[in-house]
């Protein structure tokens, strides 16, 4: 059983391999000594602990997600992707949050993932450069276009083409799936 310690990084450790696997033989390592009781190995390997987790943290603070490379042509797995949290504020006074969790390094046909969340207050009017859908996980979202307002719930889904101007707002609150044709943010 994976502690809710390690949930948060598991979307960003896996966005760079070469950081996982240095990430797991520390863990490992640490493991083993705490075990043996061997209280220096503890020290070193408590301090190498802190830089495995401030690189995970650098790298999604620089990429809120795992950029997937063109070439690489197996099976991406985020365990708990959509347990990622959402903590990255769209726009100051607003309650709405987005965080991707995975994107394409395609230059041609990008696309990126992530989740999108929403908190009663203000609505959020976003102007899209790009086409983007989103999946209603839970709670309810209302969407605007100027034409239509609808309420979505979970389980709904939502087209919105790029130059569509939307206005986000909610109830209470709404989480949701979003892909867009665009670059990681």
């Amino acid at each position: 059983m994976t502690s809710n310690l390690f949930q948060p990084i598991n979307a960003t450790v896996e966005a760079n391999a070469e950081t996982e696997r240095s990430f797991f033989l520390v863990v490992t390592t640490f493991f083993d000594s705490f075990i043996d009781g061997d209280m220096m190995k503890n020290t070193l390997l408590i301090n190498a602990l802190i830089v495995a987790f401030g690189m995970g943290g650098a790298v999604s603070g620089y990429a809120h997600g795992g950029d997937v490379k063109q070439e690489e042509k197996q099976l991406k797995f985020i365990k708990n992707g959509g347990k990622t949290p959402v903590k990255t504020q769209l726009e100051q006074g607003i309650n709405a949050y987005f965080d991707d969790v995975v994107g394409s390094g395609d230059a041609q046909a990008p696309i990126s993932c992530g989740l999108f969340r929403i908190e009663k207050g203000n609505p959020l009017v976003y102007l899209y450069d790009y086409d983007d859908i989103k999946y209603v996980i839970s709670g309810s979202i209302t969407f605007s276009d100027g034409q239509q307002t609808v309420e979505g719930k979970k389980g709904d889904v939502l087209f919105f083409p790029k130059g569509a101007k939307i206005t986000f707002s909610t109830k209470s609150s709404g989480l949701a799936w979003a892909c867009g044709q665009r670059k990681l943010f």
